[in-house]
């Protein structure tokens, strides 16, 4: 259940961030127009600045696909070292999630984006073309043209994407030393990639870039991270707990966060990556601790945390549709936001129903082994 609703929580991040910066004012026009008013929404329109950092929901849904992907075979690994992998059934499943989504999406986002151009409307980031178009297919957006349309959010999808391919090596690696070194290994690449960033400014090689793209590397060990959840899960490493641990993951949560400000995703992600995965693994303590607390906290989510993806995918698109419908821009009052955070959901929950499932049922002809009743409840955590 609470994987579930971490993604929920996770999606929603990623969605009021998005919404409160396209449709209000912000807390700074905010406060010079009203100041100290009596008008509650005023305040809760102050109280919504935490959200000015929901790009952070990336950062968890990275961790989260990493400890996803890995558990199944985390577990296998824990009875055998020796254990293959069907790497050609992995893709085939990968391919079926993920794909029919994006190709929707990316279809309602041209079509969208063609109405509100129409209208006389300006494209504010990416371009409609055909040369954005195959290279978002193909996953090189960022690379080799700019994002197709305005849906920005897909410079995460082939970070993902990427990530899955250099999976089988992760997994090697992982598989013949260890979880532990073969988190170190993942580090590692992801800290040479950063130094290498910063040192030669790999940044002017790709004037296409957008969010933390295009390179996959940076997000290595932030995956890495999701995928040692799952091995300490699985009994392949011990258990985190104490003091020394909870201070390491909040200080690298607080460090990370406040490199991002300063400076980008990429450069932030080392610290960030350890930060979402303690709380991703709090979350998973929590939920076997105090199971009765956990439900209670996480089961408005869980429902959200079903449809995160399409939730993901789509949002974009439920705000161009607002656009197009001559509701564009930033306004004084919250109301604005919410209603479109709120239009959001309900797009994304017509999606799913016409989309994803359907990408679901396809992807299932391709799974693996369901796991035994004591692993799927995650003991050691």
């Amino acid at each position: 259940m609470v994987v579930d609703a971490l993604r929920g929580i996770a999606a929603l991040l990623v969605v009021i961030y998005h919404a409160r910066a396209d449709y209000w004012v912000g807390v700074s026009r905010s406060w010079a127009q009203n100041g100290f008013s009596s008008d509650p929404s005023v305040w809760i329109g102050y109280a919504t600045y935490p959200f000015s950092y929901g790009w952070f929901g990336v950062q968890i849904f990275f961790v989260l696909s990493g400890y996803c992907i890995h558990r199944r075979l985390a577990f296998e690994l824990a009875k055998s070292r020796n254990t293959q992998v069907n790497w050609r059934r992995f893709f085939i499943r990968r391919f079926l999630r993920i794909y029919p989504i994006y190709l929707a999406a990316l279809l309602c986002t041209a079509l969208v984006d063609h109405l509100y151009l129409r209208q006389g409307g300006v494209l504010t980031v990416g371009e409609l073309s055909t040369r954005s178009l195959l290279a978002s297919i193909f996953t090189l957006q960022g690379i080799v043209a700019p994002m197709f349309g305005t849906n920005t959010v897909f410079w995460t999808l082939s970070i993902e994407i990427h990530l899955y391919l250099f999976y089988p090596l992760l997994f090697a690696f992982n598989r013949s030393h260890g979880a532990k070194l073969g988190l170190g290994f993942a580090f590692a690449v992801s800290a040479a990639y950063v130094g290498a960033y910063l040192v030669f400014d790999l940044e002017r090689l790709f004037p296409y870039a957008h969010g933390g793209g295009p390179i996959f590397l940076p997000f290595v060990f932030m995956w890495a991270a999701g995928a040692y959840l799952a091995d300490i899960e699985a009994g392949r490493s011990p258990a985190l707990s104490g003091a020394l641990w909870h201070f390491t993951w909040v200080s690298a949560l607080i460090g990370g966060f406040l490199l991002h400000m300063l400076t980008d995703e990429v450069v932030s992600a080392l610290p960030l990556a350890v930060g979402a995965a303690g709380l991703v693994y709090c979350g998973k303590s929590l939920e076997l601790k105090l199971p009765w607390i956990s439900s209670r906290l996480l089961l408005p989510f869980v429902s959200l945390g079903v449809v995160s993806y399409s939730l993901y995918a789509t949002h974009r698109v439920a705000f161009g549709i607002i656009n197009v419908a001559g509701l564009s821009g930033q306004s004084a009052f919250i109301l604005k936001f919410i209603l479109a955070m709120a239009f959001a959901i309900i797009v994304a929950s017509l999606f799913y129903v016409v989309v994803e499932k359907t990408s679901l049922n396809l992807s299932s002809k391709f799974r693996a082994p369901r796991l035994g009743v004591g692993q799927a409840k995650g003991e050691r955590f």
